[in-house]
């Protein structure tokens, strides 16, 4: 005779103190964007910058291009297009930016760190308030001459 002996279910294993999530800063927030994400962080909030308009990227082109070609001719710095330039704990995305062979350090892997030497913002009517606003008040604050 077979004997069929059913499975005691074990006893349920110790309830483990779990800690609450903990709320992330819009700065750590911010940096765990994706790179094709672009977004500006502007006191305290992230803004997410919409795509340009084709017009929008026609200028943002022709400004870098016409700027580098002067910038290289005379080996004065850099030319940035969509650089991330971080100014205390705003993070901007300006449309073209020129760093100084002078203040080379200024640029790191994933930004520049510090304010460029010229900073060029191509006007969309709908970032048009920010760029006069908030962003010229923090680029004059942070250093990037007129």
């Amino acid at each position: 005779m077979v004997e069929t002996v059913a499975a005691v279910p074990a006893p349920p294993a110790p309830a483990e103190a779990i800690a609450p999530p903990r709320a992330q800063t819009p700065e750590e927030l911010y940096e765990a964007l994706d790179e094709e994400t672009r977004a500006e962080l502007i006191d305290g909030e992230i803004v997410i910058v919409p795509p340009a308009t084709l017009l929008h990227g026609r200028t943002q082109l022709t400004i870098s291009q016409l700027l580098d070609v002067f910038v290289q001719s005379r080996a004065l710095g850099r030319v940035f297009i969509d650089a991330g330039m971080h100014l205390g704990a705003q993070r901007y995305v300006p449309d073209v930016a020129f760093v100084a062979s002078s203040h080379a350090e200024r640029v790191q892997e994933t930004h520049i760190a510090g304010a460029a030497d010229l900073v060029v913002e191509v006007l969309s009517p709908s970032t048009a308030g920010r760029d006069w606003g908030s962003k010229m008040r923090d680029y004059e604050q942070y250093g990037v001459p007129e």
